[in-house]
């Protein structure tokens, strides 16, 4: 076993630390069959704890990154992160964050990856440079100021209150950008940059550029549910307004 599960404010029963035990030693003999068995087993036991609740995501999550499902293994390392360090315990929420740092830079999501090594670094401020978190964090600050062009794979979900459509949300890190290989149909781009807002009507085969005053900008897409594409972030535009 990696770590002994946290006692007292976030104690968890004897039973959940015995199957959490079984299933992690599973998962790094890549007995996945056994860990998927152990893991729906304790999904349908009620949890006493929200530390329960986390951790049970946090198995989520490692099992959906060895079977090589990106996305599932990210949506339940989220879960699991709603869970603070005084509840899990440092060391276990270390391992999560790092967790999440891959995913997110597997995924593309370049704002991400940084704000996460930022909460580490916080967490432990004498986290070493050779540290998997931070130089997972270095070399994606490195492809921010690089010249290669950054691209990350997109897809619109369902989302309540859309009118029967859907949306995207990612937080940009370059002020020019445009889709390609887009499968299904876009219809509106929204940025969100501090107090500033603007929305637009989505066009094919357009290159947009934010003024370099726009900063820490949020891309929303709506359109239709199942709509895939490709956002390549190119670099710094010297052009003013969003075209």
């Amino acid at each position: 076993m990696l770590f002994r599960l946290k006692a007292g404010k976030g104690a968890i029963s004897r039973s959940f630390q015995r199957q959490f035990d079984n299933v992690w030693d599973d998962l790094k003999e890549r007995n996945l069959d056994s860990a998927r068995a152990t893991i729906d087993r304790l999904g349908t036991q009620q949890q006493a704890m929200l530390v329960e609740v986390c951790l049970l995501d946090f198995l989520e999550s490692s099992y959906w990154r060895l079977s090589e499902d990106v996305e599932k293994a990210l949506h339940h390392i989220e879960r699991a992160l709603v869970c603070s360090d005084e509840i899990v315990g440092k060391g276990l929420y270390e391992i999560m964050l790092s967790q999440a740092v891959n995913l997110y830079a597997e995924l593309g999501y370049y704002a991400a990856v940084l704000s996460t090594s930022r909460k580490a670094l916080e967490l432990n401020p004498e986290l070493s440079k050779d540290h998997p978190i931070q130089m997972t964090a270095n070399a994606v600050e490195r492809a921010i100021e690089g010249p290669e062009i950054l691209l990350t794979e997109g897809e619109i979900k369902e989302c309540y209150g859309c009118d029967g459509g859907g949306n995207w949300l990612y937080q940009l890190v370059r002020h020019r950008f445009e889709f390609r290989n887009v499968e299904g149909t876009i219809d509106e781009l929204e940025l969100l940059c501090g107090i500033r807002s603007t929305s637009l009507l989505y066009e094919t085969g357009l290159t947009w550029n934010i003024d370099s005053g726009w900063r820490d900008c949020w891309l929303r897409l709506y359109g239709n549910p199942g709509t895939t594409f490709e956002l390549l972030q190119m670099g710094e535009s010297q052009k003013t307004g969003v075209h």
